[in-house]
């Protein structure tokens, strides 16, 4: 099991480093955790249909990941935000990258804390990428 589990963990972390987010942030290992709980949760393999953006409630996530890193739900949505906003810095809109084989064009508007959990946990288990529709 232990095996499965340190898979898993290897299998977000590729994905939030081909993303261009840095270790160096707490928020890093907060979103790797949210996209390990989303794996518990949903499981691995689904298919757009199967799965909707609006299932992950943001706040319960937060309070899951306090409680399992000793820390406030407050801490955790900070973190994470403050992750994104490095990687908002190094990231070029309208570009594509390959995020785990699957060409992914970076959006003008950036991602919420929520999609980016959900960008990843698509591009590491899913039968699918996720782009942000841009309204």
């Amino acid at each position: 099991m232990t095996d499965n589990i340190n898979s898993i963990y290897m299998k977000i972390t590729h994905v939030l480093l081909e993303i261009g987010m840095k270790t160096s942030f707490k928020g890093f290992f907060y979103v790797r955790e949210a996209v390990a709980i989303l794996t518990e949760t949903f499981g691995v393999g689904k298919n757009m249909e199967e799965i909707d953006i609006k299932e992950i409630i943001p706040k319960a996530l937060y309070i899951d990941i306090g409680h399992r890193f000793s820390v406030s739900c407050e801490n955790v949505e900070k973190s994470i935000r403050v992750a994104i906003n490095d990687l908002w810095k190094t990231t070029v809109p309208g570009q594509t990258k390959q995020i785990n084989g699957h060409p992914h064009k970076v959006p003008e508007k950036r991602y919420t804390n929520t999609q980016i959990i959900f960008l990843v946990y698509c591009h590491t288990f899913c039968n699918f990428s996720y782009t942000l529709i841009e309204e």
